[in-house]
C-alpha cells in the first residue's frame, strides 16, 4: 500500500473516531404540524432530507420563560436533517432516530433555532446512572479556517448543547438539587467516571462550549445561550436562542445576516443511556444555513 493511501485510510478512521465525541417543565405544548420521525413510526414528516437550511428574517422575539410559541413556529419552513448513529463507541447506539426537524429565524439581533425529534421517553433527571436527553448545534468560530467537523480539528468550533436536566432545573419550580454526587460521564468516550461531580451551576438550559480538537471540549466562562424544551406524546420540541453577534469573536460563532454559515447537529437519548460520543449526529460533513439578509 502506498504511503498516501495509508495516510488517507488513517485520516478516514480518525474522522470516524473523533467526529463522534461530544458527550422544561410546565405543561407540555404540542406542535400540531410536526409528527414523529423515528424509523418505525407512522406519519413521518414529508419534508425532504436537507443539507442546506435557511434562517428567515422575522420581526419576532420569544421570551422562553413563557414558552416556545409553537403557534408561531408552525408557520415557518421545516428542514429534515438526516441523523446517523455513531458506529465506533460501545455500546453502539440504538436504532430509534433517523431524522431531526429544524426551523430557524432571526430578528436582526438574535437567532432562534427550533429542533424537533422523536423520543419515546422523557429523560431529564440528575443522579447516579441518570442520562439526560439532549440536542446540540455546532458552528465554526473562524469561518476563514477550514475546520473539520471533528470537534473543530484544524480550527475552532462553538457548540450549544441543550440538556433536558438543565431545562428542568431552570424551569421546574419543584426541582431539588441532588444531595449526593452523581456521575455525568462528562468526557467523550469515558467508560467509567473518573470522579463523581456535583450539580454544576449553569445559568441556562444550554451549555455553551468551545472546542478546537478531540478531547478539548470545554464550557465557556461566559454562558449566554438560552434554551427551553417541551416533551409531549413521544416528541421533543426545543428552542435555542443567542445574539447573532457577540463581543467575543475568538470563542463564539458570529452569525451575520446575509451569510451562509456551516452548521451541524447531534441528539442524545438519555433513556437509551446516550452520553458523550454515544449519540446520533448529522454526519461527517458540514451542513449550511443561509441567514436571510
Amino acid at each position: 500500500m502506498k504511503m498516501c493511501d495509508r495516510t488517507a485510510l488513517r485520516l478516514l478512521l480518525l474522522a470516524f473516531a473523533l467526529g463522534l465525541a461530544l458527550g422544561g417543565c410546565g405543561k407540555p405544548q404540542k406542535d400540531p404540524t410536526e409528527a414523529p420521525t423515528g424509523p418505525n413510526e407512522k406519519n413521518a414528516p414529508n419534508e425532504p432530507t436537507a443539507d442546506s437550511l435557511k434562517a428567515v428574517k422575522k420581526d419576532k422575539s420569544i421570551d422562553l420563560s413563557k414558552g416556545i410559541d409553537e403557534a408561531f413556529w408552525a408557520e415557518l419552513p421545516a428542514y429534515r436533517v438526516k441523523m446517523s448513529k455513531q458506529p465506533m463507541q460501545k455500546p453502539f447506539s440504538h436504532n430509534t432516530l433517523d431524522s431531526l426537524s429544524v426551523k430557524a429565524f432571526h430578528n436582526r439581533k438574535e437567532i432562534y433555532i427550533h429542533l424537533s425529534w422523536a423520543d419515546p421517553s422523557e429523560s431529564r433527571d440528575f443522579g447516579v446512572a441518570k442520562f439526560s436527553d439532549a440536542v446540540a448545534v455546532m458552528w465554526p468560530v473562524d469561518t476563514a479556517t477550514q475546520s473539520m467537523i471533528i470537534m473543530g480539528t484544524g480550527g475552532k468550533v462553538n457548540i450549544w448543547q441543550w440538556r433536558g436536566n438543565l431545562d428542568r432545573k431552570q424551569f421546574d419550580k419543584s426541582y431539588r438539587k441532588p444531595l449526593t454526587a452523581y456521575v455525568d460521564y462528562y468526557y467523550p468516550f469515558e467508560k467509567k467516571e473518573a470522579r463523581s461531580v456535583q450539580d454544576r451551576d449553569y445559568p441556562h438550559a444550554v451549555i455553551d462550549y468551545i472546542a478546537k480538537g478531540f478531547a478539548t471540549i470545554t464550557p465557556k466562562s461566559r454562558q449566554s445561550v438560552e434554551g427551553r424544551g417541551f416533551w409531549h406524546d413521544g416528541r421533543w420540541n426545543v428552542v435555542i436562542k443567542r445574539a447573532l453577534v457577540t463581543e467575543d469573536a475568538k470563542e463564539e460563532a458570529q452569525i451575520v445576516a446575509g451569510d451562509k454559515m456551516k452548521i451541524a447537529f447531534a441528539v442524545w437519548n438519555g433513556g437509551k443511556r446516550d452520553t458523550g460520543g454515544r449519540k446520533f449526529f448529522s454526519g461527517l460533513a458540514w451542513l449550511t444555513i443561509d441567514v436571510e439578509k
